[in-house]
């Protein structure tokens, strides 16, 4: 009396739990169904898809041409979800998500179902599958994705229970009934032939005469299909389907999915085992196995939970079989049915993301904050402009094209299937006025593989960081310029690139630094090994006498990285400086340098130069004005200088002033000279110097002011001198030519002074 009544508590706690699971699953199908953006990666390239349908499009293409963009899956979801396109074209995610809820709904009652044809008198077990199936963590995600997978599995779980009713029933039409429902799976997703190949399987060895019907019927109707698609598509139809589906494969990634399985649904499976080796021959213990071993396709890039679909149902059929026949028996298995029932539901709670609706709601809220952000962003460009996104939802639900399916696109260039230089020469040079980008995608922490990595080194060299919604970085087009001299770090870790940017865009070397305002130092990266230590850059501005006027230190990335730092792969930094409201003019000096973020131990610094501020414009003219070139190319004219004094003793020092106009802007130090000539041709006396203001940093059109002191010597000879004007390159000593008439060996002569 004890026992039963200790069962009778264990059942009425598992059924409770029950409840709660598909009370849960109920609130989150309800929001979700109703939630007007994406949420999960994969809907938004079916969602395109399934629009394309809609506007009379087959969404099958030649895998090379622009745009990069097809669907991997066969049509018959899609073309379910174009109907509800075209009758609520105002709720775009709708429609498709409510054909996957009708599907995890349904394929509870064919659970039901499947256990009917063997135990006709129903019992807890029948539902028990039902409730276990609908409270697992997986379809509790994916009964409201917009995805293919749960609609194909019902196909399939109807021809299961159509091919178990004809043998108990001993009809043979329903075998062509469920011929048809494996064809309708397949092509719904073509990855589902483990049902079909079982129901074979299964009828060879219990109704060997009905296989020509079976396959008959099967392959007529596949193959009319098919026939019809490829007059439509013609090879393209094959590419997509199978070609792109031919993902690298990875024992680790396997391992990692069939582990989460295994440790998610314990009993279940354990149970399944069971059933299998008590009747092997079964359809149902057929399609367990079966479908078991297509879960090995998991290995591949890219595959998640959804391959655990099929036989996780198939797992929930025969372990309520097995707990309605425990429940009904006396002894341990009477009271290990409803303990086992509560164990499982227990299992199910780490796999939850979120596991209170108030997590669930605040998760949604979260991803319309970051959809809206989208939007906003996506508004502002004209409705044709070309946007490169790895969140392809908020395109396909804006009506946009999605022009980009990055994840297919990196597992075809793996394969040796695709040219990836005509998108990464698109990336690097930043032709789209957006790129949506998931922050951590240069880390790529979670191995989603949906960016090679010469894409990835094309983004950051193309696109600036942008602003950040939620997940994504709306970055725009900012590409660096041409590369220069690559600095070394130390430790593998080099600045490939760098360059400065204003309100107004990219700024040429020599940079003009503006007090008052702020201005980015754009730096690119690159590490040749892997390196999981935060770093941080600092980036330091100096004036001229070295006093630091700005500093911005700040982690690797803006501090989105979001992972270690994969060897090879570039990484773009960006770091905004105030400048003070007053600079001294002259020639400033960024000092970059990386340290480890948690201890300060340094990795190494550079030196930028080309930075200015350049001296204020003369406030007046000087006395002689003059309109003379200097250089082959009329690189500096001399627009006005003081008059020589027509006489001067012996001793003392000739003052001049010099006006000069940059016409072309110098690429090289120049030394600017100003020389006094004896009579007899001798070089007397001279002033030789490199303006504090340097040359390089001298940009067209700029009027500097310089200051020539020539001392003359205190026993130079009286008589009359020749002054000489003019500049050579500081490296080469050569002369800039002068266009003057009063020249000579590339100096303007000014005139002559008397000395006493």
């Amino acid at each position: 009396m004890a026992s039963r009544l200790v069962v009778r508590l264990l059942w009425g706690v598992a059924y409770a739990a029950l409840l709660l699971f598909l009370l849960f699953f109920a609130f989150r199908a309800w929001n979700v169904l109703l939630f007007p953006h994406q949420v999960e990666y994969g809907e938004g390239p079916v969602l395109d898809w399934a629009r394309q349908m809609a506007n009379g499009t087959l969404p099958y293409k030649p895998i090379a041409s622009f745009p990069w963009n097809f669907s991997v899956y066969s049509p018959g979801y899609m073309a379910g979800a174009a109907l509800f396109l075209r009758l609520l074209p105002d709720a775009p995610w709708f429609g498709g998500r409510f054909l996957s809820f009708g599907s995890a709904v349904a394929l509870a009652f064919l659970a039901v179902a499947a256990l009917s044809t063997r135990n006709e008198k129903g019992g807890a077990g029948v539902w028990l599958a039902a409730g276990l199936w609908l409270a697992s963590p997986y379809v509790f995600r994916w009964g409201t994705f917009y995805r293919p997978d749960l609609l194909a599995l019902l196909w399939s779980a109807l021809g299961i229970v159509l091919a178990q009713r004809a043998i108990a029933r001993e009809q043979a039409g329903l075998v062509a009934l469920a011929a048809l429902c494996f064809v309708l799976s397949f092509w719904t997703k073509q990855s589902f032939f483990a049902a079909p190949l079982a129901a074979l399987v299964y009828l060879f060895i219990a109704r060997r005469e009905w296989l020509p019907r079976f396959v008959l019927t099967g392959g007529v109707a596949g193959a009319a299909i098919g026939g019809l698609l490829w007059a439509a598509t013609g090879g393209a139809l094959v590419d997509n389907l199978i070609a792109a589906n031919a993902n690298p494969f990875s024992w680790h990634a396997l391992w990692t999915l069939e582990r989460s399985f295994w440790v998610t649904a314990p009993v279940l499976l354990v149970l399944l085992v069971w059933q299998v080796a008590r009747a092997p021959s079964s359809l149902l213990a057929l399609c367990g196995l079966l479908s078991l071993l297509v879960t090995v396709s998991a290995g591949k890039a890219g595959a998640t939970e959804n391959y655990f679909l099929e036989p996780l149902w198939v797992a929930c059929v025969l372990a309520g079989q097995a707990l309605g026949e425990w429940s009904r028996v006396d002894g341990w298995r009477r009271l290990a049915a409803p303990a086992l029932v509560l164990l499982q539901l227990t299992l199910f709670v780490p796999g939850f993301e979120r596991r209170t609706p108030a997590a669930e709601l605040a998760w949604l809220q979260e991803l319309r904050a970051e959809n809206v952000a989208l939007h906003e962003t996506l508004e502002s460009l004209p409705p044709d402009a070309t946007v490169w996104s790895e969140q392809m939802g908020v395109l396909a639900e804006m009506g946009r094209a999605v022009l980009l399916h990055s994840f297919v696109y990196t597992q075809l260039e793996r394969e040796g299937l695709w040219d990836s230089a005509p998108l990464v020469e698109a990336l690097e040079s930043g032709d789209a006025p957006l790129l949506i980008q998931r922050f951590d995608a240069v880390a790529d922490p979670l191995a989603r593989d949906r960016w090679s990595r010469a894409m990835l080194d094309a983004s950051e060299r193309g696109y600036a960081l942008g602003e950040r919604a939620g997940r994504w970085l709306h970055r725009p087009p900012l590409p660096f310029p041409a590369a220069g001299e690559v600095l070394d770090f130390g430790g593998g870790v080099s600045l490939v690139n760098w360059m400065v940017v204003g309100t107004t865009g990219r700024i040429a070397a020599p940079v003009a630094l503006r007090a008052g305002e702020e201005m980015e130092i754009h730096l690119l990266w690159r590490s040749e090994a892997r390196d999981a230590t935060p770093l941080t850059a600092s980036v330091q501005l100096f004036a001229p006498d070295g006093t630091r006027m700005a500093q911005n230190d700040f982690s690797l990335r803006g501090g989105m990285l979001g992972g270690a730092w994969p060897a090879g792969a570039l990484v773009r930094d960006e770091h905004a400086l105030s400048l003070t409201e007053t600079l001294p003019s002259g020639a400033y000096t960024v000092l970059v340098s990386l340290y480890e973020s948690k201890t300060g131990a340094p990795r190494g610094s550079a030196t930028l130069s080309g930075f200015k501020v350049s001296p204020p414009p003369p406030e007046s003219t000087l006395p002689s004005q003059r309109d003379l070139a200097f250089g082959e190319e009329e690189t500096l004219s001399l627009m006005g200088l003081d008059v020589l004094p027509t006489e001067i003793a012996a001793g003392e020092t000739l003052a001049l002033r010099a006006h000069w106009r940059v016409e072309k802007a110098v690429p090289r130090p120049l030394t600017t000279f100003l020389h006094l000539i004896a009579p007899d041709g001798t070089l007397v006396a001279q002033t030789d110097f490199a303006p504090t203001y340097p040359t390089t940093l001298w940009s067209a059109g700029e009027v500097v002011e310089l200051s020539y002191n020539l001392t003359l010597p205190e026993a130079l000879p009286s008589g009359s001198y020749e002054v000489l004007l003019g500049w050579y390159d500081a490296e080469t000593l050569q002369r800039l030519p002068t266009q003057a008439d009063q020249s000579l060996d590339g100096a303007l002569m000014l005139g002559r002074v008397e000395v006493r």
